[in-house]
């Protein structure tokens, strides 16, 4: 089986549902509904997607849920929340919903601060950790902050999204050398935490080189080695190829795992590409 362990799909802003001030704008100009993931996940052969609600729309679960609760052998989602403490009450029955597999953590600083502050948000972790709420957690170039977090709360499932690679788009595009792979010692550091899962998302994005992106092979290679296949899964993050100069295709956003890697055996493959998400997030249906 294969699962797309993070894809951003959403309805277009309207009247009744605005989207909150002070965000980045969405990935892509059209909408990205359930329909047309559907259609390019069965065009690939792919069973399964994990919708993640993005920045852009706010904190609101609406769509993401329908479209899980409508088709649950498809799709499920790892949701959003007000990074507040007044909503940790909530993070009690947070699996109890039909469809939620857990949270993804990816905050605007302006709105919500520094909230990989352990200390100042620890109301936070402590209650995640409670309730066992698997957290998808975006903390590109800043795997060492995740360290504090992982030490302290050994029952918190963390999945680093993009491997916390640094975000190096932008830099490359105006001509200037970026090594995404700049802190991976802290991403391997984060190995000897059991709890702690490695995302291998938005990969295309990452490399310097047209597919199969072999120039991150080396990078992956050693995450593999250090947190064990078992603990590692994909996903496209597909709405966000959308930024890229020359976007790449679905077939090669998957191909990249299912064909490439030649360190990979096909157990590994097959592992990465579905069952790990599968076992690690619980989806059971």
């Amino acid at each position: 089986m294969i699962v797309d362990a993070g894809v951003h799909l959403w309805e277009p802003e309207s009247p009744e549902r605005s989207w909150p001030p002070g965000r980045e704008a969405p990935q892509r100009a059209e909408p990205f509904g359930a329909d047309e993931m559907l259609g390019i996940m069965d065009a690939h052969g792919v069973d399964r997607a994990i919708i993640v609600p993005p920045i852009w729309i706010g904190e609101d679960n609406t769509d993401a849920l329908a479209w899980a609760r409508k088709l649950p052998e498809r799709f499920a989602v790892m949701g959003r929340m007000p990074f507040a403490s007044e909503f940790a009450g909530a993070l009690a029955t947070w699996l109890d919903e039909p469809g939620m597999l857990g949270l993804r953590l990816s905050y605007p600083a302006s709105v919500y601060g520094d909230w990989l502050d352990h200390e100042r948000t620890r109301w936070f972790w402590d209650a995640a950790e409670a309730s066992r709420v698997p957290l998808m957690i975006l903390c590109q170039n800043q795997a060492s902050r995740i360290d504090p977090i992982a030490r302290a709360h050994p029952g918190l499932p963390i999945i680093l999204d993009h491997v916390a690679l640094r975000n190096v788009r932008v830099e490359r595009e105006a001509g200037r050398n970026a090594d995404p792979a700049e802190r991976i010692a802290d991403v391997i550091a984060l190995a000897r935490h059991p709890q702690v899962f490695v995302k291998f998302s938005s990969l295309p994005y990452y490399s310097a080189e047209p597919y199969p992106y072999r120039d991150l092979d080396g990078v992956l290679e050693r995450v593999v080695d250090a947190f064990g296949v078992d603990r590692i899964m994909w996903a496209s993050d597909l709405s966000r190829m959308s930024l890229m100069r020359r976007p790449p295709s679905y077939s090669e956003i998957l191909g990249h795992v299912r064909d490439g890697m030649p360190f990979l055996s096909p157990h590994e493959r097959a592992a990465i590409l579905g069952d790990n998400a599968l076992r690690i997030l619980g989806w059971t249906v």
